[in-house]
């Protein structure tokens, strides 16, 4: 506690202090209001009818409680019975009020500030005037000296808290009608009681020990029944409990996982187990964690966490232990430290423990998935063989181009590089980017179809001739579309030659329309096709190609991918990486394109 604290403390005990005071000075304005009446005008006409019908009209109680909210509740509770009610704070007070104007029942707490309930019980019995008052206090009973302490003070019944609203008002009813003794009986006597190894003198009349006895008897009962009920409750959300376990099979997991814990199962399960406290410290170990870490249990106990995961992935178990420290349970991969410093992947499940409210440290269970990644390497292998099989299969379909037509040689490669290399300058992922590498380089495979005097014709073509080359996109789609791709590719080998604003082939798509991914490569196409030999005609060159892309940019052409194609080439140098020996063969150059000097 810092020392402002302490200072704020006094300060908030004295307000708390002068507002009991307040409190109960309001109490005794109200009595001296009520008290002096001989009618009761303040209750509702029903009331004082119901009142005088249970004999209690005119019988006045009162409370001595320092608990605004205990006062609130009994007090409210008492009223609406028809009592007259008033309170005081504290023992001091109780006994002035008593003999200032004497009520009919007191009803108390035993912990109060100053004079406890025990204390001003024995001073009320032993004032000649207020004795014969009954006194009702309240207990928890957590002790069987309280029984000797009430003798000795001479209370004349008990109630437990937290208490049944009809059981208090039937005590109350009891003592009224009851008295405890009658006045100048002279039936007290002396009892020696030997309790607890001790021999305790008690002062009291044959009717308080009997009223005392009988009404703790009473609330024992109550007590019996409050804990059978919380019995029948306890066992009727166990059932139900059991039948959400049997309906979810994961909770069942956890459920026989931890009911092995508990039997000693745990020390041979194959998944490793970790238990660790509130601030991560491992304070139990299962065999199979301790072997697969290539420790001892011993050895593994008292270490931190952070002994046996690797720097790099303390940000992210620390993240996990901050969300358990919230309730959370999760799931999740990890490599673990061995002993000899090798690393060892496992799947983690964490649970916080909860302990009497509070987060208590966390459950770890963590499997092996040593196997688990292998296969998923040999997966990766093999997908990568499949690829490679693609490629090489559409280089193949290519290569069968090129000899139907040497001056194709290099463009499906040249297309996709360039195309690849505006997607990733437009920032695309490079998920996306391996969809259009693949659909590059079989953009132009529907012109294996055409016959290759169209192809290589030098005096160029007709229109019926380029109806018949028109129609390779569509070739190529029906060739492409029953392979499963991850991406569409075959829908971006059918688009390749559609353009913005609908002139293109097959199907005048336009805007939006069309993929990102075929506007791409349309770029890319027009570039090299414009700055390549073509059967027909020379090389027009880069700067021609950038110049008609440029001049329709969002006309004819996507602005994006026009936009990162000038980059590339007038700023960051672009170059074609260097072609096959195919290409080489029919007499072409290199085929590096140089940003023009």
């Amino acid at each position: 506690m810092t020392d402002q604290n302490k200072t704020k403390e006094p300060l908030f005990m004295n307000e708390l202090a002068e507002l009991r005071q307040r409190v109960a000075e309001l109490e005794v304005m109200g009595i001296e209001r009520r008290w002096g009446k001989e009618s009761l005008p303040e209750y509702p006409e029903r009331l004082q009818e119901m009142a005088v019908g249970r004999g209690i009209a005119n019988k006045r109680i009162l409370i001595v409680e320092d608990s605004l909210v205990q006062v609130a509740r009994l007090k409210n509770l008492l009223q609406e019975r028809g009592y007259w009610v008033t309170v005081a704070t504290n023992g001091q007070e109780a006994l002035a009020a008593a003999r200032e104007r004497e009520p009919d029942l007191i009803i108390s707490d035993i912990i109060m500030p100053g004079m406890d309930g025990y204390e001003m019980c024995q001073a009320i019995k032993h004032d000649g005037v207020i004795r014969d008052i009954p006194v009702i206090l309240f207990t928890v009973l957590s002790d069987t000296k309280d029984v000797i302490r009430a003798l000795k003070a001479g209370v004349d019944y008990y109630l437990t808290k937290p208490y049944y609203e009809n059981h208090l008002l039937s005590q109350v009813e009891s003592a009224l009608a009851r008295p405890v003794r009658q006045k100048n009986d002279g039936a007290e006597e002396e009892l020696e009681v030997a309790f607890g190894g001790e021999r305790h003198v008690i002062t009291s009349d044959r009717q308080q020990i009997l009223n005392l006895l009988l009404s703790t008897y009473d609330n024992a009962v109550q007590q019996n029944q409050k804990l059978i009920n919380t019995q029948r409750e306890l066992q009727k959300m166990n059932e139900q409990l059991q039948q959400g376990i049997i309906d979810r099979k994961q909770a069942e997991g956890e459920i026989r996982r931890l009911k092995d814990f508990n039997e000693g199962i745990v020390q041979n399960m194959a998944e490793g187990i970790a238990v660790e406290d509130a601030e991560g410290r491992i304070i139990f170990v299962n065999p199979a964690a301790a072997d697969l870490l290539g420790y001892s249990p011993e050895e593994l106990v008292g270490q931190h966490w952070t002994a046996i995961v690797p720097s790099d992935q303390h940000p992210s178990v620390q993240a996990a232990h901050e969300r358990r420290m919230l309730g959370e349970a999760d799931r999740y991969e990890l490599q673990l430290v061995r002993q000899d410093g090798t690393l060892v992947p496992v799947l983690v499940s964490g649970s916080p423990r909860i302990e009497e409210g509070r987060f208590a440290g966390t459950l770890t269970v963590f499997t092996d998935i040593t196997e688990h990644k292998q296969v998923e390497e040999e997966l990766q292998q093999s997908l990568e063989r499949l690829r490679r099989t693609f490629d090489e299969t559409v280089q193949a379909l290519a290569s069968a181009i090129r000899t139907r037509n040497p001056y194709m040689a290099g463009h499906q490669q040249r297309v996709t590089q360039l195309a690849c290399a505006i997607a990733r300058e437009m920032g695309l992922p490079e998920e996306q980017i391996e969809g259009i590498r693949v659909a590059g380089l079989s953009h132009d495979i529907g012109k294996i179809s055409v016959p290759i005097e169209i192809l290589s014709n030098p005096d160029g073509i007709s229109d019926l001739e380029y109806g018949i080359i028109k129609a390779h996109p569509q070739i190529g789609y029906d060739i492409l579309k029953a392979v499963e791709f991850p991406w569409p590719v075959a829908e971006i080998v059918l688009q390749h030659n559609e353009r913005l604003d609908g002139s293109g082939y097959p199907q005048g798509l336009s805007g939006d329309e069309i993929l990102l991914e075929a506007r791409i490569i349309g770029v890319a196409d027009v570039v090299d096709a414009m700055s390549s030999h073509q059967p027909y005609r020379a090389a027009r060159g880069l700067d021609k190609a950038l110049e008609e892309i440029s001049q329709n940019r969002g006309a004819l052409y996507d602005p994006g991918a026009v936009g990162a194609c000038l980059k590339l080439f007038k700023q960051k140098e672009f170059k074609f990486e260097r072609e096959t020996k195919d290409r080489d063969q029919v007499g072409w150059l290199t085929g590096d394109v140089r940003r023009p000097s």
